[in-house]
């Protein structure tokens, strides 16, 4: 064997190692990946499908199609103070309460006495 060929060969082993290894991670990571997306995607799609229904947890649900959504933007009388409440929530609240934070918690750069 020349030298040219031993380097390529180990050059290819160290690479189909490491392909091993990602491969065994995901196998090892995969059951968790798939279970979380199905409860978190499965119920986005569920909370989806009941938003286009008329449903009371006592009967099926009955399919309405938009007239939920046109309801709720025209005749509902709740709908836009809610939703001006959670506007003012994210805009102005997250933001000052996410400065409050960052101002009073002691940095990791301050050095702190040992016991």
């Amino acid at each position: 064997m020349t030298e040219k060929s031993r380097s390529e060969r180990g050059g290819r082993r160290r690479f189909n190692l490491k392909r091993r290894e990602a491969c065994t991670g995901w196998l090892f990571v995969s059951p968790a990946l798939i279970g979380f997306s199905i409860f978190t995607f499965g119920s986005i799609l569920y909370s989806l499908y009941l938003s286009f229904t008329d449903y009371n947890l006592l009967s099926k649900p009955n399919w309405l199609g938009l007239q939920n959504y046109v309801k709720a933007f025209t005749d509902d009388q709740y709908f836009y103070p809610y939703f001006g409440n959670t506007f003012y929530i994210v805009v102005a609240l997250v933001p000052i309460v996410c400065w409050w934070c960052r101002c009073c918690w002691p940095s990791s750069s301050t050095k702190r006495r040992a016991g």
